[in-house]
Order: structure tokens, then sequence, then C-alpha cells
């Protein structure tokens, strides 16, 4: 069967018309991993939904009120995993009632360390996920998961396994040095970049309305926020050394 590519963030998705086998993500140094797809469950859009170019061979997990977007877009998961607190598939009677057969369900405690969210990315790791999107994992009333879930971009990294959030308007990931081209930065109206590192040398912006040159860039004065993809650059990248957060925002229609 002929095979689609996609670019994808940094990744190449290889999708050859429902062979769950073939669909894999191809890394910058051509190795082959699995992808991991969570939905969480704050708001998740059309837009990110079809962003997100979801093909058979991801793992999709719901984490507990992710579900819901699951069954509205009519996805398959192939875990359920939560406590119930958000309307997921959490312990009590009657909990996954509605969750069609073949679908594990992990329930977990409502008193525990870690969030549904996180609990998702050490299956999907347990599973040999090498790369991971989180989506309906912004936004909400709680913005203390949406700063934890930020969190889990650092966690990833540091096994090997890079991760971005995804919303409608929104694109976030974490840089962690060395440079890094963003070709979708031109889908969006705004570039920010907000050190995590006390501060990030060698800071330069390449295809941007402000570029930089081998800046300083302090956590404590973020002075990098709003910036614009120039419509013909050839290319808009960010070199840095340190750990930033690379936000794209407004999306363009």
């Amino acid at each position: 069967m002929p095979y689609i590519i996609v670019r994808f963030w940094g990744w190449v998705i290889t999708d050859s018309h429902g062979d769950a086998q073939k669909c894999m993500v191809t890394t910058a140094n051509n190795g082959h991993v699995r992808r991991c797809v969570v939905l969480g469950a704050a708001p998740v859009g059309a837009h990110a939904l079809r962003a997100a170019r979801l093909c058979p061979g991801d793992l999709l997990l719901c984490a507990d009120g992710g579900w819901r977007h699951a069954r509205r877009e009519g996805l398959l998961p192939h875990a359920l995993i939560g406590d119930g607190d958000s309307g997921g598939a959490g312990a009590g009677a009657g909990a996954g009632a509605d969750i069609p057969e073949g679908v594990e369900i992990v329930r977990l405690p409502r008193d525990k360390d870690i969030t549904d969210t996180h609990a998702c990315v050490d299956y999907g790791l347990a599973k040999g996920c090498g790369v991971f999107l989180l989506l309906g994992c912004t936004g909400g009333p709680r913005l203390d998961h949406f700063l934890g879930n930020l969190g889990l971009l650092e966690y990833c990294a540091e096994r090997g396994a890079p991760a971005r959030l995804l919303d409608d308007d929104n694109l976030i990931l974490l840089h962690t040095g060395g440079r890094l081209a963003l070709p979708e930065a031109r889908g969006y109206r705004y570039l920010s970049l907000l050190a995590l590192d006390r501060c990030c040398e060698g800071v330069t912006l390449e295809g941007l309305r402000f570029p930089l040159q081998g800046a300083a860039l302090a956590r404590a004065r973020p002075m990098a926020l709003s910036n614009e993809p120039l419509p013909g650059a050839d290319t808009v990248a960010v070199t840095l050394a340190g750990r930033a957060l690379v936000m794209l925002s407004e999306r363009n229609e």
C-alpha cells in the first residue's frame, strides 16, 4: 500500500492507510518509535484533533474524563486510566458501563501522588512509546493541572521521549538546547519563548519579526513573548543553551 508521509513538529508520521504496524514516527535520527496520544479532560476542539493526525499505530489513552472526548469523536482508546473524578472510568458501581469491550480500564485510587495524565504517560512509557502528544491537557478550570502538564514535558524529555501539548489555539513544547527548527510556526501568529532555567544563554531567533543573536534570556524577565514568524522566512528556528518553553499561539485560519 502507498504511504502518506506527514511532517509533524520535528517528527515524520508514516501512515499506510490503516496498517497499524506501519504507522510509526520517524525521529530526527531516523529511529522509528511509536507515538502515545493522551486525551485529557480539558476542552479539546476539532482543530486540535485534526492537527493531531491520529493514525492506527498510535497508542491512544484517555486520562479519566478524556473518555468523553473519545466517545464524542468516535475514537476507540487502548486504555482508560483514571480515578473517576472527572467523569471517566473510575472506581464505583457501574463505572465504565458504556465503554466498548476490549478497552482496558485502569482504575486508580483518588488518593495518589500523580495525576491521571501522568499515569497515562507512565503507561505509554512502559509500552515503549518514544514520543507523546497531550490533548485536552490545557485550559479548563484546573490551572494547577495545566502547570503540572508543563512539568510532564520535562518528565518525558528526561526519559528520551519528547512531548507536545496541543489545543485549538496553542502548541507548547520544551526546548532543551541546541538549534530547533520550527516549520510549524508558520501556522501560528505568535511565537513566545519562556526560560525555564534561571538564564538561557546564546539565544538566537531566526525567521521572526524580532530576531536575536547570542542573547541572554532570564526567567525573571520574560522579554521574548509575542514574537511573530515572518511570512517569507525560509526557516523559523530557536537556538539556545539551557531549557525553555516554546509556545506557538493563535493559529492562522
